[in-house]
Formats: C-alpha cells, structure tokens, sequence
C-alpha cells in the first residue's frame, strides 16, 4: 500500500503512515478487530460522521468496528489511494474505496429511517 514514489515523510510521517495501512490492512483484508484495535491508541475515538456513529475507548471501538464496520465492509472494498494529511502525530483523510457498496450498511439504513 505504500507508495514510494510519494513526497519525503519524516520518520514520523513514515511510522505513522505505515501504523494506518497496518489499520486498514486489518478492517479490510484480515478483518480482525483486534488487531485493528491494536493499532489504535488506548483513549481513541472515531466519528464517523456521514452516519453520525464511532465510539470512544477501546471497549466503544471493539463494538463500533466489531459490529458496524468490519462484517458492513463489501467485500469489493479494497485500500487505494487516497488524499492524506500527516503532521508529526495525526492522520487525517480517508484510505477506502471500492465500486461502491454491493449491500447496505445496516447503521446506514436506521439512520436513513430515522429509528
């Protein structure tokens, strides 16, 4: 997933990049939730915004990715490219994609029922 003919990163840029392709190796190809768990800090937090969902804490996360993401994930969802901001500590931008959904999320449909 690396891609090395991408701009110099420092080796903090390098080690956390390398961090979120391990994370996104994990939700989409092994699908294993501890270990995409273990790739995230003890006091992490996702919002996921589009569905207004996440988590805070690795027991709020173990049931958000465990239950919502990793069994929602199409099986045609693959990691590609994808814009991503690096500073010294964060991460920010998006490392899905695929050819769109080929079945429903279920937290998709509740929110879109409003239930």
């Amino acid at each position: 997933m690396s891609n090395s003919t991408g701009p110099r990163m420092s080796p903090g840029q390098r080690a956390l990049n390398d961090l979120w392709e391990e994370h996104i190796r994990h939700e989409l190809v092994t699908r294993d939730t501890e270990a995409t768990l273990d790739t995230m800090a003890p006091d992490a937090y996702v919002n996921h915004v589009p569905v207004m969902t996440g988590g805070v804490g690795r027991e709020a996360l173990r049931e958000f990715h465990s239950r919502h993401v990793i069994p929602q994930m199409p099986p045609n969802t693959e990691a590609g490219a994808s814009q991503r901001i690096l500073s010294a500590d964060r991460r920010r931008g998006n490392g899905t994609e695929g050819d769109g959904p080929s079945r429903p999320s279920n937290e998709l449909i509740r929110r879109a029922k409003g239930r």
